[in-house]
């Protein structure tokens, strides 16, 4: 793997603030329509090193889930259910679309009665907050349909003891050079301070990511875009599109100033992928240290690598599944310091909109042995072409050795979101409770003491917020009213990205929920964003 030192004396950064705005519904991108089907050959000295690293000495050291099994995906399989691989099956192109799931989840997993599920509870209703003030991190320089929070799961919020950065995406449809990500920081210990811009990219194909690792290492993901045949550069120190339509890059910020922010004249580029990207990123932060993202490649293959020093890194076997692309993944920590769960949507190109996702599917794994299929959600009717049928919207550990997903899965009006829970073994099928109906984009939070918080957005200046502290049986679902909007034309708030522990390790507090959100206006355009805090304990 080629390493490069980057250092750049001039940032070429414009000051000032730009934020756009979300919908009051997502918008999803096809991502290809503007990247041609074919793969150009990357410069012969920036192809990656693929020779595999020795990484069994990062599973030594596992949390209280216990030893690593030497079949680690499916030890005891139940005689009703077929056992997992350790491999990705072959692809099946004669499985229909609709079959039912072939993995551990099944539509013949029991669903809790709905009169106790999802309904509110009749006991004393758990402490809720009741607003949270919006702080203007950007303005944009108009409205566009693309909101800054875009692909709200991949992280956009990140930071250390004396700062936070954010992400905020400018997005106009075209031309591509009028696009730009700009970097913002805000001191931590000053909540009305005003974000500065810290950086700035040019000609993104998507918006960027960034996390902290547990070095607080700040790790910047994104796809560099060119419109036609000739090369663009899209950050400071030679970052460009280098010989491809869309190039791929991950660069490393761990230099700071004398005042402990970070640098962005000096990086580390280590050259991961070099050939074609369709985007689609996810990224996040192990409890070991390593920084693991995924990517689109040119054929639509779900590619996962991942980073722990110059010397340990990798690059995971290619996820897919028949006749659809994996779009949107959710990344996060599993059992054990290098456990990976990944949770994406499955894209129906064919189905004539860029909204068409037939249902949801999960992996698992580790850095050491891969990913391997976990757990799949299709509604019981297939949907319409072209429309949402399932998505992921979350996933969580529940502080405890056990894990949350939050579905997105359209049975009717009032159930569209259901809530799996599933024990320390992963291989067991897991609870499912309907939790009513909210956005495809709906996030999940475990305070310490075990209390699951479900916020979503509503279409107006609120914020839903459920509340249930016996792991999603029962909920209390109030509304969080969304203030410091006042003098702006934005009517609406969507999009939200939390600070977790696999964004920013060294500060997240899971008693504090912090989140980075878009505002749109009447017209669905969207300019500015927003970040704000909610106590969720009293």
């Amino acid at each position: 793997m080629r390493r490069a030192l980057v250092i750049v004396t001039a940032l070429g950064c414009a000051t000032g603030g730009a934020t756009p705005s979300d919908s009051a519904a997502p918008t999803m991108l096809d991502g290809g329509s503007d990247l041609p089907a074919t793969e150009l050959a990357a410069a012969a000295d920036t192809t990656p090193d693929t020779t595999p690293v020795d990484v069994s000495a990062l599973d030594t050291a596992l949390d209280d889930v216990g030893a690593r099994d030497a079949t680690p995906f499916d030890a005891s399989p139940a005689a009703d259910r077929t056992p997992l691989a350790d491999t990705i099956p072959p692809s099946d192109t004669s499985r229909p679309m609709d079959a039912p799931p072939d993995f551990a989840l099944s539509d013949t997993i029991p669903i809790p009665d709905a009169t106790h599920d999802g309904a509110p509870s009749p006991d004393a209703a758990p402490f809720t907050p009741t607003a949270l003030r919006a702080r203007l991190v950007f303005t944009g320089p108009s409205g566009v349909t693309t909101p800054p929070s875009w692909n709200a799961h991949l992280p956009k919020l990140t930071g250390d003891a004396r700062f936070l950065y954010a992400v905020h995406t400018h997005f106009p449809t075209a031309p591509v050079s009028a696009r730009f990500a700009a970097i913002l920081r805000r001191p931590r210990s000053a909540a009305d301070a005003p974000w500065t811009e810290v950086a700035r990219l040019t000609h993104v194909h998507q918006p960027p990511g960034v996390v902290m690792d547990t070095m607080d290492r700040l790790h910047l993901v994104f796809d560099c875009l060119r419109e036609g045949t000739a090369d663009v550069t899209c950050f400071p120190g030679g970052a460009g599109t280098g010989g491809v339509p869309s190039r791929f890059y991950h660069l490393i910020f761990n230099a700071r100033d004398a005042a402990g922010a970070l640098r962005w004249d000096t990086y580390l580029n280590y050259n991961e992928w070099t050939t074609n990207s369709n985007g689609y990123h996810g990224l996040a932060t192990l409890p070991g240290g390593a920084t693991v993202w995924a990517l689109a490649d040119t054929s639509w293959n779900r590619q996962v690598q991942w980073w722990l020093s110059p010397t340990q890194y990798g690059t995971l076997a290619p996820l897919s599944r028949p006749a659809v692309y994996l779009l949107y993944p959710i990344l996060a920590p599993g059992p054990g310091v290098n456990g990976l769960l990944l949770y994406a949507g499955e894209f129906d190109p064919s189905g004539g909109t860029n909204a068409g996702y037939l249902a949801s599917t999960a992996y698992r794994g580790t850095l050491s042995s891969g990913l391997a299929p976990w757990f799949r959600r299709t509604p019981t009717t297939p949907p319409a072409r072209g429309a949402v049928g399932a998505f992921p919207s979350d996933l969580v550990s529940d502080g405890g050795g056990g894990y949350y997903a939050l579905s997105y899965l359209a049975e009717g009006p009032s159930r569209c979101t259901e809530l799996l829970r599933f024990g320390r073994d992963l291989s067991a099928p897991p609870t499912v409770t309907p939790v009513g109906c909210f956005e495809t984009y709906a996030r999940l939070q475990v305070s310490r003491d075990g209390t699951l918080f479900l916020l979503a957005s509503a279409g107006d200046r609120t914020f839903r917020l459920g509340v249930s502290s016996d792991r999603g049986a029962r909920w209390h679902f109030s509304t969080v009213v969304v203030t410091g909007l006042e003098g702006t034309d934005d009517v609406s708030v969507y999009g939200a990205s939390l600070l977790r522990a696999d964004t920013a390790p060294g500060i997240y507090d899971p008693d504090r929920m912090v989140l980075l959100f878009s505002g749109s206006n009447a017209a669905g355009l969207a300019r500015r964003t927003y970040a704000g805090e909610l106590a969720l304990t009293p």
